[in-house]
């Protein structure tokens, strides 16, 4: 039987995002901080970043029912990890992020928890994107800035709609 994970939202002050992360993974919670690749260019070089995708977010990927994972969590907080708060979705305390939104992320991220860089082209008035993972969710693209190379995406996190810019290539326009 596979064993059911949740992706708990931890919400932490400014610049802790890092901090808190390593904190949790020293007591074996599988913590991470979403990335995403954009692009970036300095003196006329075009490179692939990394960039926070959630800035005062932290996600753990957990088999620990939610009950525990509290449990746990409250005993960090007393040896010192006090600067973050569970996101929770309702009042009765479930989980931020629903199963459908876990989903949708992951299909996002890669293995390493970071979004890469999407190419695509502009067909008819319509995007179409080729190449990285925003392949097939074009529906999702609010607005795009073929100069900054970014689109900016609107997807669902804690049962909120949450904007994102995020690196898109648009390399031709029919």
């Amino acid at each position: 039987m596979d064993i059911q994970k949740t992706w708990y939202v931890l919400f932490v002050r400014s610049q802790d995002e890092y901090k808190v992360c390593k904190y949790l993974c020293e007591f074996h919670l599988n913590a991470f901080v979403p990335k995403m690749k954009v692009l970036h260019r300095k003196n006329g070089v075009k490179t692939l970043v990394e960039k926070m995708m959630f800035p005062n977010y932290v996600f753990v990927e957990s088999e620990l029912e939610q009950n525990e994972f509290v449990d746990q969590l409250n005993l960090l907080k007393k040896r010192g990890l006090q600067s973050i708060k569970l996101l929770k979705f309702d009042h009765l305390g479930t989980p931020a992020l629903r199963p459908e939104e876990m989903l949708y992320l992951s299909r996002l991220l890669n293995e390493e928890k970071v979004m890469d860089h999407s190419i695509g082209i502009i067909e008819g008035g319509k995007t179409i994107i080729t190449e990285g993972p925003l392949k097939g969710m074009e529906n999702t693209i609010i607005k795009i800035d073929r100069h900054k190379r970014r689109a900016l995406i609107e997807l669902m996190i804690c049962n909120q709609p949450t904007r994102v810019n995020v690196s898109l290539e648009i390399i031709s326009k029919i």
